[in-house]
């Protein structure tokens, strides 16, 4: 299992897990891979994720060892497709399995990125940035110039009823490449964020909140 990104510090704690293969739950094959998420926080899974119709990657790019299906190569005017199945919770609960499955209430997702300026500062560590001369070296320095919204999607489930949902992200055509020179560096992510319920308090005379978000970043190339 690869465990990506913990939720960013605005939101209540939460991760994701991700396991690649098993699904825990029948879904038709797809050209796409398929991603059983999980929180760990509470050990239940959330949601079975299908990344339909992304190019296939470069060979050698990204961490492949670490992240083997998490490495999304796109290109102005394509489309991603996220799918999301979720188990009946009817009959998860007539199962006997009520337990092993957190409800959802909506997912959201958008391809976002930044274009950042580089510049370098003379340090005292070998190899970190551009090497110097004698034991000197320059530290690499990122400032970001501005962000780029690409493209977003939402849609709300309902825990109850909902199987199945879609989201479509567009690349527009005059999107710039992601890219990377002494200068500057332009890079993207795809973002997932899922909102589900929270698990019960047992505190005393403590509000507890009804949901939680948890967040999954997934580079693109």
């Amino acid at each position: 299992a690869t465990e990506l990104f913990g939720a960013s510090p605005e939101y209540q704690k939460g991760s994701l897990t991700v396991h690649r293969f098993s699904a825990a739950f029948h879904v038709n094959p797809s050209p796409g891979p398929v991603l059983r998420i999980t929180d760990p926080h509470l050990g239940q899974h959330v949601a079975v994720l299908t990344l339909l119709a992304p190019s296939e990657a470069p060979e050698g790019a990204g961490d492949s060892d670490a992240n083997p299906s998490t490495q999304l190569a796109l290109c102005p005017g394509s489309r991603l497709i996220l799918q999301f199945d979720f188990p009946s919770m009817d009959a998860v609960a007539a199962s006997g399995e009520s337990e092993a499955w957190v409800p959802c209430y909506q997912v959201s997702s958008c391809l976002q990125g930044s274009e950042s300026v580089l510049r370098y500062e003379l340090g005292s560590t070998k190899g970190d940035g551009l090497s110097g001369n004698g034991s000197s070296s320059y530290k690499q320095k990122r400032h970001c110039a501005k962000k780029i919204q690409l493209s977003t999607a939402h849609a709300i489930i309902d825990p109850q009823t909902t199987q199945r949902v879609s989201l479509s992200l567009l690349v527009p055509d005059h999107a710039l490449c992601s890219t990377k020179t002494a200068a500057i560096e332009i890079s993207y992510d795809c973002v997932v964020d899922i909102v589900v319920a929270s698990p019960p308090s047992h505190k005393m005379h403590t509000q507890q909140p009804k949901y939680r978000n948890l967040r999954l970043q997934m580079p693109c190339s």
